[in-house]
C-alpha cells in the first residue's frame, strides 16, 4: 500500500493482521469482493466464509473506511 502524507488509513482498525481476526487479511479481502463486486448477501457470505453476519458487517465497514481514507471525492458522491 502506498503511504499518502498525512493519512494513515489503517489508523483505528484495531488489529488487521492479528491473531484475534476470525480471517487473515487476503480472506478478507476476499470476502469484501464477494460482496463489493458479485452482489452477494451479507448471509450467503457469510455461510460461504464460515463467519458470523457481525464479522461480515465489521470486514465490509472496515474496507469501505479505508476506500474512503484512499479516494476522499468517494465519500461525497
Amino acid at each position: 500500500m502506498q503511504n499518502l502524507p498525512g493519512v494513515h488509513p489503517l489508523r483505528g482498525i484495531v488489529g488487521i493482521g492479528g491473531r484475534w481476526r476470525r480471517l487473515d487479511p487476503g480472506r478478507q479481502a476476499l470476502l469484501v469482493l464477494a460482496h463489493l463486486r458479485c452482489g452477494d448477501t451479507y448471509s450467503r457470505v457469510s455461510a460461504g466464509f464460515s463467519v458470523g453476519l457481525a464479522t461480515v458487517c465489521r470486514y465490509i465497514h472496515e474496507a469501505v473506511q479505508l476506500l474512503v481514507a484512499l479516494a476522499p471525492d468517494l465519500a461525497t458522491r
